[in-house]
Order: C-alpha cells, then sequence, then structure tokens
C-alpha cells in the first residue's frame, strides 16, 4: 500500500453573505505528537525528589522544572501530523510493538545538555537494557519513515528531561547550575517499559503543556 505524504480532508462550511450561498473551506490543523513510554509512579516520586536540587534556581526563575504530568520517556517525537494520518501511525506502532519484548530499565545518573558548562537542559539518565531501547526507537523512526512524516534528525539518546534552563544567564551561574546538578546523586529507580504510547501536545503561551493520550499499546513479550 503507498502513503500520502499529505491528505488534508476538509470541512465545508456553509453561510449567506449579501444574500448569496457562499462555501468556504476549512483545513484542520496538524497536530504535534510524539511516542513515549510512561513513567511508574515511584520513579516519578524519585525525579520529583531530584528536582528538589534545583529549588534555588527554580524560586529565582533561573530554571523552569518540568511539572509532574510531563515526565516521560520519549522514544519519538515526530511533530506536526494531520488528523487523519493519526490512524496510519496507529497502526505502524501495533506492528512495531508486535515484534518488541518488555525493556526493563532504572534510573540513572543526572546530567545535562549540551553540557555541565552551558546547561540548557537538566535530565535523569537511564541504565539497564539501553541497547533494545534503542532499537524500539530505530524501529519506530522506520515507522514514521514509512509514512513519509517528519524526520528528526536528533540522534535517540535515552533521558528524562526534568528542567530547562533560562536563556541569558551569566556563564558563572550556567556552571554552578551545570555542576550542582551533575554532581547530585540519588538512589534509582525501576522504569520497565512494558508500553507504548502516542501523546498529542497541547500548547499554549504562558500555560504548561498539556498531553492527551491518544493511543497505548502494550509490548509483546
Amino acid at each position: 500500500m503507498k502513503w500520502s505524504a499529505v491528505s488534508r480532508p476538509a470541512l465545508i462550511v456553509t453561510g449567506r453573505e449579501s444574500g448569496g450561498r457562499v462555501s468556504v473551506e476549512v483545513i484542520p490543523a496538524p497536530w504535534r505528537v510524539f511516542i513515549a513510554a510512561e513513567i511508574p509512579a515511584k520513579a516519578i516520586d524519585e525525579l520529583l525528589r531530584r528536582q528538589r536540587a534545583l529549588n534555588h534556581w527554580s524560586r529565582s526563575g533561573d530554571v523552569r522544572c518540568s511539572h509532574k504530568q510531563s515526565l516521560h520517556l520519549t522514544l519519538r517525537f515526530i511533530g506536526d501530523v494531520m488528523p487523519d494520518r493519526i490512524d496510519d501511525l496507529k497502526s505502524e506502532m501495533s506492528a512495531v510493538a508486535a515484534q518488541s519484548r518488555s525493556i526493563d530499565l532504572r534510573l540513572g545518573a543526572n546530567g545535562c545538555f549540551p553540557g555541565a558548562r552551558t546547561p540548557r537542559v537538566l535530565w535523569a539518565g537511564l541504565m539497564g537494557d539501553t541497547d533494545r531501547l534503542g532499537q524500539l526507537a530505530s524501529q519506530l523512526q522506520g515507522a514514521t519513515t514509512r509514512l513519509r512524516m517528519p524526520d528528526s534528525t536528533r540522534r535517540f539518546f535515552p533521558h528524562i528531561t526534568l528542567a530547562r534552563v533560562r536563556l541569558g544567564m551569566p556563564r558563572w551561574v550556567l556552571q554552578d547550575i551545570g555542576e550542582t546538578w551533575s554532581a547530585y546523586t540519588r538512589p534509582g529507580a525501576d522504569v520497565n517499559v512494558r508500553a507504548m504510547t502516542l501523546f498529542r501536545s497541547h500548547l499554549k503561551r504562558g500555560v504548561p503543556p498539556r498531553y492527551e493520550k491518544l493511543f497505548t499499546v502494550e509490548l509483546a513479550g
């Protein structure tokens, strides 16, 4: 079967203007979507405890911590997709899940992008069967490529984003944040991947993003 690169069903709205009948074609807006594994409650609690190391900077607004509802393990960021392509994506996810086994992971050390001296993103790493996790991410990339959906060039790196650093900070403050975060150690917690979920992002200026679950499929083994 061949997949159409762009398919946009139109919603036709009719009305009257100056005594005549008019038709207006309304093109639905694309949805911003990604595929992720949800994080178990015990691991969420541990991640929230780690965020407390940033209290000084979060109170001053220098660091913006991720909300509890935003904590997830991203497997594949896709981007803007037309609503009528979502069912195609669900089918591909189901096919990948049918060939994938559960993955046993555990929270690892803290880290920063791009580095501890100039941090912009603060994250918690993962250890365990990360090779199989990478294979799952690669299979999802192949699926979205077959569907001719947006293709991210970012290399997959298993992590959970916990905070972002405000732009324009003095270099010495950035280094203080990065080194404090990287040196902060906490016990690990299990983050076992048993299923994957398709999320839609709802972004609105001035409020935290909201993530809507569109579809969840369990891995086969």
